[in-house]
Parts: C-alpha cells; structure tokens; sequence
C-alpha cells in the first residue's frame, strides 16, 4: 500500500505490480498505518476522516469523522489490539478504539490539547507529542492526562514527530534545524 497527493491509496499486487483495488480517501499527510495482527490498514485523512480496512478482504471496515484532521500517523496500542492515538490538525491529541465495526472514543481518555501537536510516539506508559510551544508532552497512555512537559533547547520554536531507538531516550527535531537527544524518563 502506498498513498498518491491525489488522495488514492492503491493495493498493488507484490507478484506482478497489477492494481488490485484502489481507495479514494481525501487528501493524506501520512503513510496507512497497519496493524500489529496485520488484518487492518487505518488511514487518517486531513479532513478529519479515519478510515479502517480489511486487508484480507481489501473492504472498508469502518469510517469515522473527527473534528478535525489526522496530522501525520496512527499509531497502534502494541498491549491493547485496537487502542489507537492520533494528533489532529487543531492540535488535539486523541484515542480511538476499534471495535470491529466501529471506531470509538477511548472510554476515560481526555482528549489532550498541545498546541501544533506533532505526531504521537507511543511507549510503555505514556504517549510522547511534540508542540509548537517549544515542548515535548508527555501523556499517559491510560487517560490522555498531559502530566509532564519539558522545554526543548531554548523553548522557541516548535518541536516536531518525537522518534526513539532504543526506548531509553527520544529524539526531537525543532524548526530550528536541530534534534536533540533526550533520556527518559523525562528530566
């Protein structure tokens, strides 16, 4: 699967490169996220549709609109198969559960505000989001709480998508032009 700017996301089959099914979606900022178990391809549209895919069958599973746009990925719960987190256009950061034949809000999740948020990084405990505030938030996994944050360099500019590569520590880029090394927890 891949995406176009023309708003199509095709299955290709891997074996001859022939078109096997194509879906029309809005326009996309990010690559389909598929799921942990592989049955599932969630793509989240910058008009606010996200959308959740069969990959056995290439049919829709569900549809659901947010208030506002999927910014960037979203990403999958690794201990709650269907638990996902996204950031929206607005700034909101959001959980969803899949239940199938549905995408719901998170019961006792707080839909969390950060200001220009970056794409979430999910990691034990707790979600990790940049903001244009010049911070990385940090919320738990469990209520959406946004329960630390921490100034990045002098705090100025926005940080961007939080990454990491061994889980000891994230990495965060700012509009600055630099990325910064963190160790976690957080200081």
């Amino acid at each position: 699967f891949f995406e176009h700017f023309v708003a199509i996301v095709d299955a290709i089959n891997t074996l001859d490169g022939t078109l096997v099914q194509s879906f029309a979606l809005g326009h996309l900022e990010a690559s389909p996220t598929m799921s942990y178990d592989g049955n599932t391809l969630y793509v989240g549209a910058t008009n606010g549709d996200l959308y959740a895919y069969n990959l056995n069958s290439l049919t829709q599973k569900w549809w659901t609109p947010l208030p506002d746009g999927v910014k960037g990925f979203v990403w999958e719960d690794w201990t709650t198969p269907g638990r996902l987190y996204m950031a929206t256009t607005a700034g909101d950061v959001r959980c969803l559960q899949d239940n199938g034949g549905s995408g719901s809000a998170c019961t006792g999740w707080t839909v969390s505000n950060v200001a220009g948020a970056s794409t979430p990084l999910p990691m034990d405990t707790v979600l990790y989001v940049g903001g244009s505030d010049g911070k990385v938030h940090q919320l738990r996994l469990s209520d959406g709480v946004d329960e630390k944050q921490f100034t990045v360099g002098s705090g100025a500019f926005a940080v961007g998508d939080v990454s990491t590569e061994t889980l000891s520590e994230i990495f965060v880029p700012t509009t600055e032009g630099k990325l910064y090394k963190l160790p976690l927890p957080l200081p």
